[in-house]
């Protein structure tokens, strides 16, 4: 994550430098204080510097009073899914107190985190972790599964804490389940986890897409980006596979710097990684074959084997296909319902 400490005293500010030497293996932290003490940025505005936070950070962290945290993010708030994790200390660590997104943003697992440095006490208040019971959107996260139906989520949670059991319908093989959850096509209200958002086998239906698909994919330099979102989002309908469910875009090192692919990339949020022509050649599999694609590249395929090398030896969903001069492929990793990320 990539975290936003704010603190407002000269203690707050030495909790928060033993917080990010705590913190840097596992997030990106930035220091700041609104006086100039060491190793912070100075901010005039506590305000202009939540705005911002807002923008760029994952998580923010206050080191003071809530009452502050609570007036200055208060402007700012959006949505659930999009709003960064807060929490927020008093300048001993003595409460870490999770104030905002706990599950979505992930405030509580960081304030619990923030907690066992300091020693201190987690302040968590959301009912499911009360009552222990699954959330349905942590347990999404921890499956890397994309949704955005926040309010049948809510029903799902309100219904568990209940009492009540969860039918759970899956286009993948189910290893485990939260013991609230079980495998089924009956029941009103019910989670499908598909790479199709059509599918809706519940009156109710909150749809949970794997991110587990890879792209691989070649294209003449020079291709615009609108022809290659165009191309890729009918070739994904065409399959029922959510764009959502692309978590990498794959191809050869010479397309690296290839506007187009970086362009769609950055529109979307995926990762794109590029691999030598001497590890495409080592890709395992059946792969189409093309004397032209290798006399240029060194490589006989590039978007059918990147796809499967980016999806460590996963599946092929879509072979080659090509148009206009851009080629893709389409491979799914391995993955089960219960595996996690």
């Amino acid at each position: 994550m990539r975290l936003y400490f704010i603190s407002f005293t000269r203690t707050g500010v030495s909790l928060s430098k033993s917080l990010a030497k705590f913190c840097e293996k596992s997030h990106q932290c930035n220091l700041y204080s609104t006086k100039p003490y060491d190793a912070s940025i100075s901010v005039t505005s506590v305000k202009e510097f939540t705005h911002q936070a807002f923008e760029k950070a994952d998580g923010i962290v206050f080191i003071g009073a809530c009452g502050i945290a609570a007036r200055s993010i208060a402007p700012y708030l959006k949505h659930k899914g999009e709003d960064p994790a807060v929490v927020v200390l008093d300048e001993k660590g003595k409460f870490s107190i999770s104030l905002l997104s706990g599950h979505g943003g992930g405030a509580n697992a960081l304030a619990r985190e923030l907690a066992g440095y300091t020693k201190g006490q987690a302040v968590i208040t959301t009912a499911t972790d009360v009552q222990e019971k699954t959330a349905v959107d942590v347990w999404a996260k921890q499956q890397g599964l994309w949704f955005d139906d926040w309010n049948r989520a809510k029903k799902i949670s309100a219904a568990v804490l209940e009492g009540k059991k969860i039918s759970v319908s899956s286009d993948f093989p189910i290893f485990s389940l939260p013991e609230e959850f079980f495998e089924s096509e009956i029941g009103d209200l019910g989670i499908c986890i598909s790479f199709d958002e059509e599918k809706k086998p519940f009156d109710e239906t909150l749809l949970l897409v794997p991110q587990i698909v890879v792209v691989g994919i070649g294209c003449k330099k020079g291709t615009e980006a609108e022809e290659i979102e165009k191309f890729l989002l009918e070739v994904l309908k065409e399959k029922s596979i959510s764009h959502h469910s692309i978590c990498c875009v794959c191809s050869i090192d010479l397309k690296q710097e290839e506007k187009g692919i970086l362009q769609v990339c950055n529109q979307y949020g995926w990762k794109f990684c590029t691999f030598s022509a001497e590890e495409l050649e080592k890709a395992k599999g059946s792969f189409s074959s093309s004397d032209f694609v290798k006399h240029i590249t060194g490589v006989d395929n590039v978007c059918e084997r990147s796809a499967v090398l980016g999806s460590q030896g996963g599946t092929l969903l879509q072979k080659k296909i090509a148009r206009d001069g851009i080629t893709l492929a389409i491979a799914v990793k391995p993955w089960g319902v219960g595996v996690g990320v």
